[in-house]
């Protein structure tokens, strides 16, 4: 009997249908048992019921489920990304995710956006350089003739820096 009991112990662990589920949840919310209880009439542990339940009280259903995200956005919402776009050209794209959600309570993964921006709206993923305007030969000769103008003297100049920094440009690496 003993040997008999390991073995159908073993056979019934292997995979929890759908059907086991269900009878865990109900033998918890029809019969009050507790999860321990539960889980020791149908061999499993009481943190795989718990888990039951709360998928149950989650999704309706005590299998897993996941919310499936859109696979493709509708025009109206391309065209909001094309103005986004259009009018901020370095807006991260979770920015843009959240906005569509804010807007249009349409939940997208960045991967979606990104694919759809390639394919749907033919922007690319260019790497951003940046690069200096005194590297150009023509606007080198410009500026010195400007300076051989004015008559300056090289202990006479004074150089003021008025770039500003904003914190996220370090941490960019790709521009649409």
């Amino acid at each position: 009997m003993d040997t008999q009991r390991s073995t159908f112990t073993r056979l019934f662990r292997r995979h929890s249908s759908e059907e086991v589920r269900w009878i865990g949840v109900m033998e918890y919310y029809f019969y009050g048992l507790s999860f321990r209880q539960v889980g020791r009439n149908l061999f499993r542990d009481h943190s795989t019921v718990k888990g039951w339940w709360s998928n149950f009280v989650q999704y309706g259903t005590p299998c897993k489920t996941r919310k499936k995200l859109p696979k493709k956005l509708t025009e109206v919402e391309l065209g909001y990304i094309k103005r986004v776009i259009d009018e901020s050209p370095t807006i991260y794209l979770d920015e843009i995710a959240s906005s569509l959600y804010e807007i249009y309570g349409v939940r997208i993964s960045i991967s979606t956006l990104c694919r759809s921006l390639y394919h749907d709206l033919n922007y690319t993923r260019k790497a951003i350089t940046k690069f200096n305007r005194e590297k150009s030969i023509s606007l080198q000769r410009c500026y010195w003739t400007m300076m051989l103008q004015i008559g300056a003297r090289q202990d006479q100049l004074v150089f003021l820096d008025e770039s500003s920094k904003d914190v996220r440009d370090l941490a960019r690496l790709y521009g649409r």
